[in-house]
């Protein structure tokens, strides 16, 4: 095979979740007024079919890693491919594990096509405020960090702070990134996910990575064991800032292909 020819891609069959959408926005439109500790709906119940209809089944290895009960926190890599929504992740995830997860996700969809944009990014704000409403998740304002939005990024935080405190099983799900990295590696997260993973860290929380990919034609999940921070030598908080967020991004590489690893290879750690 000459080293021009290029490999060719074969990515899974994703069922349409459309109607999931629509009745997730039907159930916020209707939850006006509960209270956040009582979402009125399950987002394992309703994804599991939606996982169901994949095409080739979801893979999933490492499962003896995969927590089996609260309180933890849930570290994955925010996967990019064109032709992939990003919705899969917590689909996947959620749907493969026997807890309801709360995730931390976007609260708008970014998109390079500025006048796409101009319709589409009021749309994706209605409906991902729907879907924080039906599933009790905590929507974070989108990446990359808009200095205007620093005290919005702050409540949300402490949103999710608060019900750790409140609910000693809780399991919270999060990709550190925040965004697609465009070269389909592991990204740098932002700054202040660090320190956001050590807090939660130090309110009992145990952390688990997940990997989410492609290969062979079919989406893969690996769960990874549970891990503890390591404390870097200087306790200044830019200092441990990037050092969790190193070291975050390292465990969740293990559980990927070389390829994915970026400058997180696991022979880089600290």
């Amino acid at each position: 095979m000459s080293s021009t020819t290029r490999w060719k891609v074969i990515n899974p069959h994703y069922p349409s979740s459309l109607g999931l959408w629509l009745r997730t926005v039907a159930a916020g439109l209707a939850s006006q007024g509960a209270p956040r500790s009582a979402p009125p709906r399950s987002f394992q119940a309703d994804v599991r079919p939606l996982v169901g209809r994949l095409n080739p089944p979801l893979q999933v290895s490492g499962a003896q890693y995969a927590p089996a009960a609260g309180p933890c926190l849930l570290l994955t890599n925010h996967y990019f491919n064109p032709g992939f929504d990003a919705w899969w992740i917590p689909i996947a995830i959620s749907a493969a594990l026997p807890l309801e997860v709360r995730w931390v996700t976007t609260a708008v969809k970014t998109y390079p096509d500025q006048k796409r944009g101009l319709v589409m990014r009021p749309l994706s704000r209605f409906t991902l405020r729907q879907v924080e409403k039906a599933y009790g998740f905590f929507a974070m304002p989108a990446m990359p960090p808009d200095p205007a939005e620093a005290a919005l990024r702050a409540v949300v935080v402490r949103r999710v702070v608060s019900y750790v405190r409140q609910s000693p099983s809780s399991v919270i799900g999060l990709a550190p990134e925040g965004r697609d990295i465009l070269e389909g590696t592991l990204g740098w997260p932002p700054p202040g996910s660090g320190r956001f993973v050590q807090h939660l860290a130090a309110l009992g929380l145990r952390l688990f990575p997940v990997g989410v990919f492609e290969q062979d034609g079919a989406l893969h999940l690996n769960f990874g064991p549970a891990f503890e921070l390591q404390q870097p030598s200087t306790p200044a908080a830019p200092d441990l800032d990037r050092s969790t967020a190193r070291q975050v991004m390292q465990h969740i590489a293990r559980l990927l292909p070389p390829r994915m690893w970026g400058e997180f290879a696991p022979e880089k750690d600290l």
